[in-house]
């Protein structure tokens, strides 16, 4: 991302956060779209198989856009969204543990 797409992409949260009822439309499209390869690999790296990790993106965006409101400096917006990738990854792995999985299995079938 380059430094002026970043400084757009950080006014646009801004705005969403505040509720900009546009912004936050624009910003939807950009989490499914734009970020969505960074969302998949960092759910990746949290172990969601990859059959789930459609659902936990969806996931992910549900929640970064329900709570963007919550986000009280808009420079940590990325820190934020990782806060909301793990918590997602937490819950599926959770998922996994309660069909008596182990984690090694969950592991190899996302590979």
């Amino acid at each position: 991302m380059t430094e002026e797409r970043l400084l757009w992409f950080l006014d646009l949260v801004d705005r969403a956060r505040q509720g900009d009822a546009a912004a936050k439309d624009i910003f939807l499209v950009i989490l499914e779209t734009e970020r969505r390869p960074v969302i998949l690999s960092k759910l990746s790296d949290g172990d969601v198989r990859p059959v789930d990790r459609l659902d936990a993106h969806h996931d992910v965006i549900v929640k970064i856009h329900k709570t963007i409101q919550r986000l009280q400096v808009t420079r940590a917006y990325f820190r934020y969204e990782d806060r909301i990738i793990k918590d997602v990854c937490r819950k599926w792995r959770r998922g996994y543990w309660s069909l008596g999985e182990s984690l090694e299995t969950v592991q190899q079938t996302s590979i």
